[in-house]
């Protein structure tokens, strides 16, 4: 083997910032949890302006954990082939956050479309 030969069979380890990987890892988390918190006391306030603001946090919601969602799979995808190993042979550091990322990241964005699918069948705002 030559040296241009192992340079292609192992490739180097992008650079990703950790901005990127830490709002892929808990951006989508985060993002369901304050869009519930804030469309809940929302939706007791039964007026129509209350109803439009529903839908507001739902989409932002949507957008948000969709983005960390796919922030977090493109991080995977750039490292998953690398050489960059951690002790004991297991992913290194980037990889475990981005495949980790993904994972929450998308469990996230179900249960924001578990959220907002209701308001598109019932009425957000509803009198008791």
């Amino acid at each position: 083997m030559t040296a241009v030969g192992t340079a292609r069979e192992r490739r180097e380890t992008p650079r990703i910032g950790m901005p990127a990987l830490w709002f892929g890892m808990l951006g989508g988390i985060i993002a369901w949890a304050v869009g519930f918190s804030v469309s809940y006391p929302l939706s007791a306030g039964c007026s129509g302006a209350a109803s439009v603001a529903v839908w507001a946090v739902a989409a932002a919601t949507l957008l948000l954990t969709a983005a960390a969602t796919l922030t977090a799979w493109r991080n995977w995808q750039a490292v998953r082939d690398t050489s960059e190993t951690g002790s004991g042979g297991w992913p290194g550091r980037v990889a475990f956050m981005s495949f980790a990322g993904a994972l929450l990241s998308g469990g996230a964005l179900l249960l924001a479309l578990a959220h907002a699918v209701p308001l598109l069948l019932l009425e957000p705002c509803v009198l008791t």
